[in-house]
């Protein structure tokens, strides 16, 4: 068995994309996936699976949702390695309780490349930011949120190639796929 987290983008966001999150544990149950729970209202979906394809999981996934709920909701996959292999490159400075807001925006595959930082813009002043395979990391101190590049890049054109979550979540859901 395979460990993974599905991220659901945009759901119970600003009261749009409603998903009970009971509901959505019995529809991954439903398409036969094992060790299935939930963390917080924001689409998360630990589960365990014996298949090694993400795009047919991921293809289930986002077929299920629109059945069961009928919206169209974009699902990224990753296994537990790759979390690992994002969390160990997040500098352990990074906690969000000391003044901080570190993210990582996880990124689709038509945008997952290195240079995708010289779209984003960042702001050398205000802006900690590191390309990992498959995600961005970014760090900003309380105080600069509202002059933070990387904010309004997970909120532009290319927001519809990401779903971001806190750093405090990523670590909690590896803790809890472990």
């Amino acid at each position: 068995m395979i460990k993974y987290v599905a991220f659901l983008r945009g759901v119970n966001i600003g009261g749009n994309n409603k998903v009970e999150m009971v509901r959505l544990k019995k529809s991954f149950e439903s398409l036969e996936f094992s060790n299935v729970s939930t963390y917080l209202n924001s689409g998360n979906v630990i589960f365990s699976d014996t298949s090694k394809n993400v795009k047919n999981i991921t293809d289930k996934i986002e077929k299920e949702i629109l059945k069961e709920f009928k919206l169209e909701i974009r699902v990224m996959v990753r296994d537990i390695k790759n979390i690992e292999k994002i969390l160990d490159n997040i500098p352990v400075s990074w906690i969000s309780e000391l003044g901080m807001r570190p993210h990582v925006a996880f990124l689709w595959a038509d945008i997952d490349y290195p240079d995708i930082l010289k779209l984003v813009g960042v702001n050398l002043k205000v802006d900690q930011v590191k390309y990992v395979p498959g995600a961005i990391l970014w760090n900003v101190e309380l105080k600069y949120w509202s002059k933070d590049t990387v904010y309004k890049f997970t909120n532009g054109k290319l927001s519809k190639q990401i779903t971001v979550r806190s750093i405090n979540t990523v670590r909690k859901l590896n803790e809890l796929m472990k």
